[in-house]
């Protein structure tokens, strides 16, 4: 999994609850980091994003890599908060990219088209009314029109819920649980999402909605 950082930082440093959650799962997880000279205040970009999908077709093959053979690169995801959702989106229309996950974000401007050129599963999340973008983010479920999409908005959560919990708290569990269930086939985990008896939809503390979801 590749992800974004809110505010398309390049630090990710803040994240390393919610991405080391994810990580404990079994997955590559793979996030930017500055390196010397950076300049303060370098936004990352969605090449940097694909960038690492490109690292990780490399390490699977060098050789003396501890990661040789050892990643699925026919498994995929890229994921991303705030402005980091901005970047899974444009990079959804990768084609080895398999799903994209959208924390406190949404499609806006010229990402409204780019929704056109997904072509794997959405996961929608953020964090209800205290969230500034959770308007573009159900706007960008009532936009994907035919493509598997979760939407789910926590109430109270706010905009930096990844980063306010230790761990990542619910949002990590939800990215983990999306990303066994589209990427390991796991079912146990599916059923956070699928149903209308799937746990999130059965707790009282999310609004959710779903199309397509088997």
């Amino acid at each position: 999994m590749v992800w974004g950082n809110g505010g398309c930082a390049i630090n990710s440093t803040r994240y390393a609850g919610f991405l080391t959650t994810i990580a404990s799962h079994g997955f590559v997880v793979l996030a930017t980091a500055a390196e010397p000279g950076t300049a303060q205040g370098t936004r990352a970009t969605a090449d940097n994003l694909r960038k690492a999908i490109a690292w990780a077709e490399t390490e699977n093959a060098r050789e003396g890599s501890p990661l040789k053979g050892k990643i699925a690169l026919d498994k995929v995801a890229v994921m991303g908060q705030s402005c980091g959702g901005f970047m899974s989106i444009e990079l959804g229309a990768d084609p080895r990219v398999d799903t994209i996950g959208v924390f406190n974000s949404g499609a806006q401007g010229d990402n409204i088209a780019r929704l056109t050129a997904l072509h794997g599963p959405v996961l929608l999340i953020n964090g209800h009314e205290r969230d500034f973008l959770m308007a573009s983010s159900k706007a960008t479920f009532d936009a994907i029109d035919k493509l598997p999409t979760f939407y789910g908005a926590r109430h109270g959560a706010a905009h930096t819920a990844p980063v306010d919990l230790p761990g990542g708290g619910e949002w990590a569990n939800v990215a983990s649980n999306w990303l066994m269930w589209q990427l390991k086939g796991n079912k146990e985990a599916a059923k956070m999402f699928v149903g209308k008896d799937c746990s999130l939809c059965k707790n009282s503390n999310w609004d959710t909605q779903s199309k397509r979801l088997e």
